[in-house]
């Protein structure tokens, strides 16, 4: 008898799994497959790369592909092209830029054209939006930038309401003027800045960079401030080696407290042992208020939509369940 009520068991779950998917199927996997790194159902991280003045988002995309810990294996990348724009430094040509440079080399007293940079900080931060309000922890979001790119991450992290995962500058410079601190946040603030920078740059020069650190203690931002002898206006792969030890190390994670095994147990409880029946947790006369509870196959179909959450839950990385959830308004953010 009792394998007959296992069976029961088991065949009403996987039913009812089966059926949860097919009622509520995932709209995203289409639109999902246009951005970058994001094969996953949900991405638990966020990464996303500025490119320097005149080139473009595409060719930058290997670099994802040296971020081979596991902990980068549901990490979205994002590689986007700055528009198009006249540039003062280059005789206004038209070039993909985020903002306007007015000399180069830069150096660190070259002026700040800020009002270009504040519309170029609005269009990253329009993305964080987006990213957060998909479900990603802002800890988890890290924004990284080469040159130009890199300048824009400074001042986008800084000038970002809530507190970020960090923000990378690679061969950047400060393009803000002074008179921006009062604009930044306590919770921006708290957002860690790793800065990379060649010894013999000649387009942003190493003084330019080195500017960095005092302006952000001054401000109270901490930065790791690393040097790179022999290495010009251009990124390696020691730097990128270390960024991904760096991000790694500032990865949010939201640990399993209990195995899914351990919710299995009042399943286990409630049929009736031969040997003891004092086992049933359950008892009919204990629970005889609630006449559901009065037979076993009562209480099967009490704890089956339980136990098929918990498959959903277990499967949820490895398929598109998070759809499935949200549609349902069943919070997913502490699964694991």
């Amino acid at each position: 008898m009792k394998v007959i009520k296992a069976s029961v068991v088991l065949t009403i779950t996987l039913s009812s799994a089966i059926v949860f998917v097919v009622l509520f199927p995932s709209s995203s996997s289409s639109s999902s497959s246009r951005e970058s790194g994001s094969s996953m159902s949900r991405a638990r991280s966020f990464v996303l790369w500025l490119h320097g003045l005149g080139d473009s988002g595409p060719p930058n995309e290997p670099i994802k592909t040296l971020f081979t810990s596991p902990q980068f294996s549901d990490t979205k990348w994002s590689f986007p092209s700055a528009p198009s724009a006249p540039v003062t430094c280059n005789f206004g040509s038209v070039m993909p830029s985020w903002f306007d440079i007015l000399e180069i080399p830069v150096t660190a007293d070259s002026p700040k054209d800020e009002s270009s940079l504040l519309k170029a900080v609005q269009s990253v931060h329009a993305t964080i939006d987006k990213e957060i309000a998909a479900g990603i922890n802002p800890n988890n979001i890290f924004i990284c930038g080469f040159s130009q790119g890199g300048a824009l991450t400074l001042a986008s992290v800084l000038l970002y309401p809530k507190t970020l995962g960090g923000g990378a500058v690679f061969s950047g410079w400060v393009p803000l003027n002074s008179s921006i601190i009062e604009q930044i946040t306590p919770e921006a603030k708290q957002t860690p800045i790793l800065w990379s920078h060649g010894l013999v740059d000649r387009t942003v020069l190493f003084e330019a960079g080195e500017a960095g650190p005092p302006f952000l203690e001054k401000i109270g931002v901490g930065c790791e401030f690393k040097a790179y002898p022999g290495l010009g206006h251009s990124i390696n792969n020691e730097e990128l080696r270390y960024l991904e030890s760096w991000i790694k190390a500032r990865l949010q994670r939201t640990p399993t407290v209990f195995p899914n095994s351990f919710f299995l147990l009042p399943f286990f409880f409630t049929f009736r042992s031969q040997s003891n029946p004092h086992w049933n947790l359950f008892r009919d006369d204990s629970l005889s208020f609630f006449p559901l509870f009065d037979s076993d196959y009562g209480r099967l179909f009490l704890f089956t939509p339980f136990l098929t959450l918990l498959i959903v839950k277990d499967f949820r990385l490895k398929t598109d369940f998070g759809k499935t959830f949200e549609v349902l308004g069943i919070p997913t953010d502490n699964m694991a």
